[in-house]
């Protein structure tokens, strides 16, 4: 009866590590890429409104567009991305 209760308390443990690796997979990981993502999605918004404040999923970002870039600051998280104009 013992082993029994030590096996379900360490299936229960390797499901608690489990789950713990998976949220950390996804805040190192898949959060910079919908940041980024989101960034893109911001600068192509102002680029077509006009817009230099946009909000994407809730989140407001501030876009500063010039001759060779858009940059744009997630103003939540500090977030800055600038995307260059590709050589013509």
């Amino acid at each position: 009866m013992i082993a029994e209760h030590l096996a379900a308390i360490s299936v229960f443990a390797l499901a608690i590590v489990w789950l713990s690796g998976i949220v950390t997979y996804s805040q190192t990981q898949l959060a910079p890429l919908r940041l980024q993502a989101e960034a893109y999605q911001a600068a192509n918004t102002a680029l077509v409104t006009g817009d230099k404040q946009v909000v994407i999923a809730g989140i407001t970002w501030q876009v500063e567009v010039s001759d060779n870039a858009v940059k744009v600051v997630n103003t939540a998280t500090q977030y800055t991305q600038t995307l260059g104009r590709d050589a013509d």
